[in-house]
């Protein structure tokens, strides 16, 4: 709206006082900063914008520096979404590892099957009938590393005898004009497929059918597209950074470093050459990795921290 993040402060801090609640549980990175009468837990999803501020805009890159870092500072108790996260908050804003619990996100899926017709209507829908892809879902933007993807996708079609697709679905973020252009001269533009928003049941599709589903992220506070496309028997790329690697376990293939579009085309070639036993084996890996992550458990856990304040 058009009221100042302060003005909302205040107004939430005159409503709990109003409605004497015992505990405020702020889910997005910010609580009321004037109620020291109230207990206030804080979830932190990630400090990507404090790590790298171009990853978003200017405007939530100083909305984050400031209220993220005054949340945290006057929590009485944080919920990192992951050790890496944990670690970020001890790290970037000198807050006692002590004060924070890491409680993972859930995110797979339990219930995976496709009819025969509903799977022949998304492949029609997206344009990838009889086509051999590549896939990611997320939104499109800086922090998802799209354009050393799409590198890596040049790499592998030009090192190949047989042509394949790049599936990127999903909306376009912030800060797009660099990967518009990216995907627009391409060699491959007529190979890179771009569905825009997509169904949960067109996710299980291109995570369950993709050569392998890529996602190296430059920096994620959980990554929750890992645990979907392991829960759909989907071979997943990704990078060896932040979160990633507590997500992805032995399941996933890495690359050490997000901008090694030659270490990412690799991997993706190796995919295309995977052993029907190796991807087997990677599949079942996957799907026991994937179980690790539960909503309920999640919720379970948080409802411990809410209940000792």
């Amino acid at each position: 709206g058009k009221k100042g993040t302060i003005a909302v402060c205040f107004e939430w801090a005159k409503q709990l006082k109003a409605d004497k609640i015992d505990v405020f549980w702020g889910t997005e990175h910010m609580i009321p900063l004037n109620c020291p009468t109230i207990k206030k837990i804080l979830t932190v999803h990630d400090l990507a914008l404090l790590i790298n501020p171009s990853w978003g805009s200017r405007k939530n890159a100083i909305m984050q520096n400031i209220f993220c870092r005054l949340s945290c500072k006057c929590a009485d108790r944080i919920i990192a979404v992951s050790d890496a996260t944990r670690s970020d908050i001890t790290r970037l804003l000198k807050i006692d590892k002590e004060m924070i619990t890491a409680i993972p996100n859930g995110g797979g899926y339990s219930n995976v099957s496709l009819s025969s017709e509903m799977q022949e209507d998304i492949e029609k829908r997206i344009g990838i009938t009889g086509k051999r892809f590549f896939a990611y879902t997320g939104n499109i933007e800086p922090r998802k590393n799209i354009i050393g993807l799409i590198k890596a996708f040049e790499k592998v079609n030009g090192q190949s005898t047989e042509s394949y697709y790049l599936v990127l679905a999903g909306k376009m973020g912030w800060r797009t004009e660099p990967i518009k252009a990216a995907i627009e001269q391409s060699t491959y533009r007529e190979y890179i497929i771009l569905p825009g928003y997509i169904s949960e049941n067109e996710k299980k599709y291109l995570m369950s059918r993709a050569i392998a589903f890529v996602f190296p992220s430059n920096y994620e506070g959980f990554g929750i597209p890992i645990v979907e496309a392991l829960s759909c028997g989907g071979i997943v790329i990704t990078a060896h950074n932040s979160s990633l690697p507590e997500v992805g376990g032995d399941a996933a293939l890495y690359i050490q470093q997000s901008s090694d579009t030659d270490a990412l085309a690799q991997r993706m070639l190796e995919c295309i050459e995977m052993p029907e036993q190796e991807r087997a084996r990677r599949i079942q890996l996957g799907a026991k990795q994937a179980m690790e992550f539960d909503w309920v458990c999640c919720a379970k856990e948080t409802q411990k921290v809410i209940e000792a304040m």
